[in-house]
């Protein structure tokens, strides 16, 4: 049977939550939401569901006394050391994984969705099983978009984009194990903002699968809000 990890990225400082939170010395994967911070609620979908093995948080070392206070109660992998990106964070989780009897798969998600669901993982497991290298939640675009011109310190509507092939990323993102940590070590230091930037760069697809719009990245307070509302 595969063996299948889940890496999930909490190294992150939040600043663009923080500018407008209420709270805005608090990590947003860590502010509260029934008792339970964000990335307590983000975790535990993968560490419940019964084809994954092995489940990682990559944390910033600032943040160490958060992280056990609220995942004290779930059996996790020791948590990595975050880097200076999100590509050298994964990097990092990766090597701990090569290093320490590497699993077929792995997952990889956003500390800041924490309506992720067992189904939403199921989607990306079965895509990877049927021989894809990598894979991600997305959903297509509904609205009219326009790329911003900035005048002035004004914006103001450019050329239109068209929406019939437009996808909103998501996570969690799927992949073979071998040829995302490959892809990651050739491109070291590239600075890409998601897995799925680092396997195409490498040559590889990446096949889309359908996500939802619930499945919320909390990036603002108003996120926050809405994710308080739902998790209710």
């Amino acid at each position: 049977m595969a063996k299948i990890a889940a890496i999930i990225v909490a190294a992150g400082t939040g600043e663009r939550f923080k500018k407008d939170a209420a709270e805005p010395d608090m990590p947003k994967q860590y502010c509260l939401v029934n008792n339970r911070s964000i990335l307590w609620h983000a975790t535990k979908p993968f560490h419940d569901h019964p084809a994954i093995d092995r489940t990682m948080c990559v944390i910033n070392t600032k943040h160490a006394t958060l992280y056990y206070e609220t995942q004290k109660n779930m059996k996790l992998e020791t948590p990595v050391t975050g880097g200076n990106s999100r590509q050298e964070s994964v990097l990092k989780a990766l090597e701990y994984f090569a290093a320490n009897t590497p699993p077929d798969y792995v997952l990889v998600h956003d500390a800041a969705r924490p309506l992720v669901t067992a189904n939403d993982i199921d989607k990306v497991i079965n895509a990877l099983k049927q021989g894809h290298k990598g894979v991600s939640l997305s959903y297509q675009a509904s609205d009219t978009y326009r790329r911003g011109v900035f005048k002035n310190r004004e914006c103001y509507g450019g050329e239109y984009v068209l929406r019939e092939n437009l996808f909103a990323m998501q996570t969690p993102q799927g992949f073979e194990f071998k040829a995302l940590y490959d892809a990651h070590k050739s491109t070291f230091k590239k600075n890409h903002t998601d897995d799925t930037s680092v396997l195409s760069s490498a040559g590889h697809d990446v096949l889309l699968v359908e996500g939802h719009m619930m499945n919320i990245k909390v990036t603002t307070p108003n996120d926050f809000y809405i994710v308080q509302k739902l998790l209710s």
